[in-house]
């Protein structure tokens, strides 16, 4: 019997993706979660053109080492997913702002941390986000929050509360504390699933835009599917087609797509009680992202600081 990743059971795909797409979703006391995602324009942000990401370089694992790779990584608990669990890092709750592109891209940073440091600080998404939106309650992309990560940097929550959107905490205190925690180097990923898995299995947490449900999130971990949601995502990507009117090429990728036994593992910014602690998983057809940016895993500028 082939390799499954164990304990996935909330799985986003084409027969329910709408659901998520076209209804904004409640948190648990019936508060609505916004998104906040804007789709990179590629015409105007084309792949290369981001100064503190250069474009994914990275030797392409092939799809027949996945298998191994992914069932080690689980045997071992060493992925991005563990590690989170391991050192109990809460999920982020962007609650009443259209900051997810934020929330995914500093989760990346927080990872990264992790990843080097084992230290899990209480960082602030507003304390980037509000910046660069002139304290506006707008949405964007990751490749905006990169060049921020890199150059100014998130303070943590106790200078600047997570989604205060207010001028009143950017003070030189909150700037100073800022700097301490950026990640200055990125990749620009081309939308393709393989680069997605391929930055997964090298530990580069992956921050990426689904133009369907208007939201970005964070991916942990490549995951095998168990076969019934391969089987009810192929089914219901044959309806999608025929609704579509796809011509034959298109719906042939996009039925190849859709028969893949691989997903991704992500982390949302909906707060603790979202699905599986904050994570949720997708078939390779909605994990395929609009736009996608990896942090790299040995940039983090941090120095600890005395308790």
């Amino acid at each position: 019997m082939s390799y499954e990743t164990p304990n996935i059971s909330n799985v986003i795909h084409d027969g329910n993706c709408m659901e998520h797409a076209a209804a904004v979703s409640l948190d648990a006391s019936g508060a609505k979660r916004l998104r906040g995602y804007i789709p990179r324009n590629w015409s105007q942000f084309p792949q290369g053109c981001l100064t503190h990401a250069r474009p994914f370089d990275v030797k392409l694992i092939p799809r027949s080492e996945w298998d191994a790779r992914i069932e080690e990584k689980d045997r071992s608990e060493s992925s991005l997913h563990h590690l989170r669990r391991r050192l109990k890092m809460v999920s982020l709750d962007q609650n009443g702002t259209n900051y997810c592109w934020f929330n995914a891209t500093m989760n990346c940073l927080r990872l990264v941390m992790a990843y080097q440091q084992g230290v899990a600080p209480d960082l602030s998404p507003a304390s980037g986000a509000a910046i660069i939106k002139g304290y506006s309650n707008s949405g964007g992309w990751s490749g905006e929050a990169i060049d921020f990560l890199a150059s100014e940097g998130v303070c943590e929550s106790k200078y600047w509360p997570p989604n205060a959107i207010s001028r009143q905490y950017d003070t030189a205190e909150s700037q100073a504390n800022r700097k301490l925690y950026r990640v200055t180097k990125w990749l620009d990923l081309s939308p393709t699933f393989d680069e997605v898995a391929t930055g997964l299995l090298l530990d580069k947490p992956v921050a990426a835009g689904l133009n369907w449900w208007a939201h970005e999130v964070c991916y942990l971990r490549l995951i095998i599917l168990p076969a019934s949601v391969i089987n009810a995502n192929y089914q219901a990507a044959k309806g999608l087609v025929r609704v579509w009117g796809m011509n034959a090429e298109s719906s042939e990728r996009y039925l190849e797509r859709a028969a893949s036994k691989y997903g991704a593992n992500f982390w949302n910014s909906w707060g603790e009680d979202y699905e599986d602690q904050g994570e949720s998983n997708l078939t390779e057809s909605r994990a395929t992202p609009g736009d996608a940016i990896a942090a790299e895993v040995t940039s983090v500028v941090h120095q600890a600081t005395a308790a």
